[in-house]
């Protein structure tokens, strides 16, 4: 098998995961009015991404964009108490964007 063959049998397999998993989304069917519930403290100054912690109610995770070194953040859900985590060997160059993993 060529190398060619391979990348593409990894990137159908890959998108045949991705398809998959999708299915377990759900489309929001009502929406309401954009609420304020706090604000990112300075650290966070250029915020790019954000998730909801599943184990610890209350608690999210944010990620700056470039510039900023390997870490990520914790705040409450009003954006206070910000806390920095530092990753060793994340090097980030452009971060846009967080998820949770299993």
């Amino acid at each position: 098998m060529t190398l060619i063959q391979r990348i593409y049998r990894a990137a159908g397999f890959s998108l045949i995961c991705l398809l998959s998993t999708a299915a377990y989304g759900e489309i929001c069917r009502q929406w309401k009015d954009a609420i304020r519930i706090g604000e990112l403290e300075a650290q966070l100054e250029e915020a790019s991404g954000i998730a909801a912690s599943r184990q610890f109610p209350g608690r999210l995770y944010h990620i700056n964009d470039s510039g900023d070194t390997g870490r990520f953040y914790i705040t409450g859900m009003d954006g206070k108490d910000t806390r920095a985590v530092s990753v060793v060997g994340f090097e980030p160059q452009d971060t846009e964007a967080l998820s949770l993993g299993p």
